[in-house]
Parts: structure tokens; C-alpha cells; sequence
């Protein structure tokens, strides 16, 4: 038997959550609910796999006599995972979400007629991938949003369901949904209800409002759009948000409180010099904030996870990494390279 390693996990995870993630945004595709749901969960039941694997867990359950080795389905291997998951994220709530995407997949034939329940799927699916993403960064240093080239135009016939008025008449009984959709939705409640003191629901299904707005005054906007047009094809993407205490909540020191439970009082700001240029965090706007003057530098719960599952040996290696950087900035100060300035007329040559 070949032996399973982590890089043919990832890779694969990645893969699937790709190819959802493609299918999903195809203009026209049958069925597209029920096979994004089994690559959404397929990926899932690999990368909990690479996580055990990464913490030296089996990803096997016990072989029985001659029986050939079976790997752990992805509700065993979160259960074995545990409270190894990072802490960023909560076990129980990203159990839920994949509970309620399997739930759909194992009776998917109750749902054929009901068309407007494509929107809480839709946000469990989309909410599903940012825990993939949030897992993949947190655990293994790799970003899924590197993987998509977005070159997608939000443009549709008909206006979109809105998810949370159809969630409430449905719930409600007022709905024309079956009695399926009435009980799906009933545990998803319930499972949103359970998690809710712990502030944990994010975790499970989040409404996602995706729109573009024209506005006149840019403080009125929720974020600005660039529009480049290029030959290949025309591009959007995101150039500033404009909340940084919403985004960006921390300053440096704040970070080193938050820190040093964890990495200890040794994790001082010199440290913390050296970690973020040694990744560049301050250059990603996903980790820090700068104003336009340069003089207020912020950064994200995302740089704080970053850090934090940084190992010594990764945190020793930015420090003799940055040493170096500035001892050579030093040497290239104190030894400046000589000016090539263009010989006088009387001194040039005829």
C-alpha cells in the first residue's frame, strides 16, 4: 500500500473546494446543489485528514483481521481532531455547518422542487468555504484565495431570494416549503440556537449580501472597486475598506497582549519587528492596515492567528533572518557606493 502523505491531501482538498467553488459559478449547470455539496464535503473529509496527519493522529480506523485499512470519514476525523482544531475556530460549529451540508446530500431527492431553498444553501456552502480557507491559512500557511483567479461578473436575470426572509417564513410555517425543508431548517435553528452564547454562529451559516453600488460620495460606499481593463479580460477587485477599526482592530501592542499567553513575555516587539518582515505581513493588506500618511499601523484577527501558530523554530529563524537584513542595511550605510557623476567638459574626451 502506497503511503498517504499530507501534500497529496492538501493538494487534493484544495482541488475539490477549486472545483466547487468553479461549479458553483457556472452560468448553467443542472445540478449544480448536489454536486458542489459532495465536493464541499469531500474536501473537508481531506483536510481534517492532513490536520491529524500533521499532529501525528491515525487517520485509520482500527483494521479488522485481513480487511483492508479504511480512512476516517470526515465526522470521525473532526471528532478525533477535537480540541487540536485551531482555536480560531470552534469544532462543534464547524461540525454543525458540515452536518447540515451532509444532511442535504443524504436526501437530496426531497429538495428537487424547491427552488427557493438554494439560498440557505447557498449560505451554508459559502460559509463552508471560509472555514476551509480560515483552516487551510491557520493550520498549513497556504491561502485559498491565491488558488482563484476571480474573474467573475455578479450579474443575474432575475433579482436574488432574500435569505433571511425566506429563512423566517419558512421557519415560521408560512412558507410553501415540504416537510423536509421544514425540518432541515428547524435543526438549523437549532443548531444556530446552541452556538449562539458562545458567539460561534459565524461558524455554521452566515448571510452573505454580495452586491455592487454606485455611489457619488465614497464615504456612502461600503468598499471601493477599482475596474481595470485589460486585454485578457476586464478585472474587479477591492482597493480599500474603509472600516480599519472594524478590519484592523489592533495596534502592535494590543497584539503582544494577546500574544503572550501563548508565546510568552519572550515575544517582545523586536520579535514582532522581525516576524513581520520576515512575512511581509505589513505589505498584506489581509494582516495590516496603514494609513495614507504612514503614521497609524494596524492588523487583523487573521495576522494575530498567523502568528500564533508560528512554531520557535519558525519565530528563531525570523529573528536571525532580520538580524542579518539590518546588519547588512548598516555595512550599506556606513560604506556608501560611490556616486558615478559624468566627467567635466574639460576633462572629456574629444
Amino acid at each position: 500500500m502506497n503511503e498517504i502523505s499530507i501534500d497529496d491531501l492538501l493538494g487534493n482538498a484544495q482541488a475539490a473546494m477549486l472545483a466547487a467553488v468553479e461549479l458553483y459559478n457556472k452560468p448553467k449547470f443542472h445540478y449544480r446543489d448536489e454536486v458542489v455539496v459532495i465536493l464541499v464535503v469531500n474536501a473537508w473529509g481531506l483536510i481534517l485528514k492532513a490536520s491529524l496527519m500533521k499532529r501525528s493522529l491515525s487517520i485509520f480506523y482500527p483494521q479488522r483481521g485481513n480487511e483492508p485499512l479504511r480512512t476516517l470519514s470526515w465526522q470521525d476525523a473532526l471528532k478525533r481532531l477535537g480540541q487540536d482544531l485551531p482555536k480560531s475556530m470552534g469544532a462543534d460549529e464547524v461540525g454543525e455547518n458540515l452536518r447540515m451540508l451532509h444532511k442535504y446530500r443524504n436526501e437530496v431527492e426531497h429538495y428537487y422542487a424547491q427552488r427557493d431553498f438554494r439560498v440557505v444553501l447557498y449560505q451554508l456552502l459559502q460559509t463552508s468555504v471560509v472555514n476551509f480557507s480560515d483552516l487551510l491559512e491557520t493550520d498549513f500557511g497556504m491561502r485559498f484565495a491565491d488558488e482563484i483567479d476571480l474573474r467573475l461578473l455578479p450579474l443575474a436575470i432575475s433579482p436574488p431570494l432574500d435569505p433571511v426572509s425566506y429563512l423566517k417564513r419558512e421557519v415560521d410555517g408560512q412558507g410553501e416549503g415540504n416537510a423536509q425543508v421544514h425540518t432541515f431548517l428547524t435543526e438549523l435553528q437549532a443548531a444556530v440556537g446552541r452556538s449562539a452564547p458562545d458567539g460561534g454562529t459565524g461558524r455554521i451559516m452566515t448571510v452573505f449580501d454580495v452586491h455592487l453600488r454606485s455611489c457619488k460620495k465614497l464615504e456612502s460606499a461600503d468598499f471601493v472597486i477599482a475596474v481595470g481593463n485589460s486585454e485578457e479580460s476586464p478585472s474587479l477587485s477591492p482597493e480599500r475598506t474603509l472600516d480599519p477599526n472594524k478590519t484592523h482592530p489592533f495596534r502592535q501592542k494590543d497584539l503582544l497582549v494577546r500574544l503572550a499567553p501563548i508565546l510568552g513575555n519572550d515575544f517582545n516587539s523586536y520579535t514582532f519587528q522581525a516576524v513581520a518582515w520576515k512575512h511581509r505581513l505589513k505589505s498584506d493588506l489581509k494582516y495590516c492596515w496603514k494609513s495614507d500618511t504612514g503614521t497609524e499601523i494596524r492588523y487583523s484577527p487573521t495576522a494575530e492567528a498567523f502568528i500564533k501558530r508560528l512554531s520557535d523554530d519558525d519565530i528563531a529563524a525570523a529573528i536571525e533572518a532580520y538580524k542579518a537584513h539590518q546588519a547588512a542595511n548598516r555595512k550599506s550605510a556606513a560604506c556608501p557606493k560611490p556616486s558615478k557623476s559624468k566627467p567635466s567638459p574639460a576633462t572629456a574626451p574629444a
